[in-house]
């Protein structure tokens, strides 16, 4: 592994724990409800997630392309892999999470929260990584004319459905849940988790690269 490639890589691990650290802070001094956390780690994570997203983007300009088409394919690039680097940011933090969890609880049934808070989060990501993808279509003008003209409302749905989906499962597992209840949960939000994770590849990366930006 190439010294860049160690840094971007211990980069993407120092984010997910800051933004962590973060949160669990201002947490801790709000004396946060499941509102509130459901509210600030989601602004965190699409946060982060634009941040590497930009970031990509950016690293793709440097490298002028003489050919339109070729810009529009390597901006789409560079943000599909920011983005993708944005995500494992944050299931970095959602694994410090977990982690934290387990050392504050530290039984055998904690190790069960991982089987739902973990893809809980990335659902989540997803979603607003989806959402980014159509803002940076509609600020570098990419894409087809209707993804480009909706890229502003999607991101901020997307946001807002984040935070949505993010509280409904915090109020859920803070409740007694019937024996049934949790694996059918756990299942489908796995399932869940697993077809917007091809919808994101199929867009970033697929749609984005491979088969061109326009």
């Amino acid at each position: 592994m190439t010294r860049p490639a160690l840094m971007e890589g211990g980069l993407v691990v120092v984010a997910g724990l800051a933004l962590y650290g973060a949160a669990a802070g201002i947490e801790i001094v709000l004396g946060a409800n499941h509102i509130v956390s459901a509210l600030l780690e989601e602004l965190g994570k699409s946060v982060l997630i634009l941040l590497f997203g930009w970031q990509g983007i950016r690293a793709r300009a440097a490298t002028q392309a003489r050919s339109p088409v070729k810009q529009a394919r390597s901006l789409a690039l560079g943000a599909a892999r920011g983005l993708s680097l944005g995500l494992v940011a944050v299931t970095v933090f959602a694994g410090a999470e977990n982690l934290a969890y387990l050392i504050a609880f530290p039984e055998s049934g904690v190790l069960t929260r991982l089987l739902w808070s973990l893809p809980v989060h990335l659902v989540a990501a997803l979603t607003e990584a989806l959402g980014a993808l159509s803002l940076f279509h509609w600020l570098l003008g990419t894409g087809k004319l209707r993804r480009r003209l909706i890229g502003l409302p999607i991101w901020i749905g997307t946001m807002v459905l984040a935070m949505a989906w993010h509280l409904a499962a915090n109020l859920l597992v803070s409740k007694q849940l019937a024996f049934l209840t949790f694996p059918m949960g756990v299942i489908i939000v796995n399932l869940l988790f697993l077809v917007l994770l091809l919808q994101f590849l199929r867009l970033a990366h697929l749609g984005g690269f491979l088969h061109g930006a326009d």
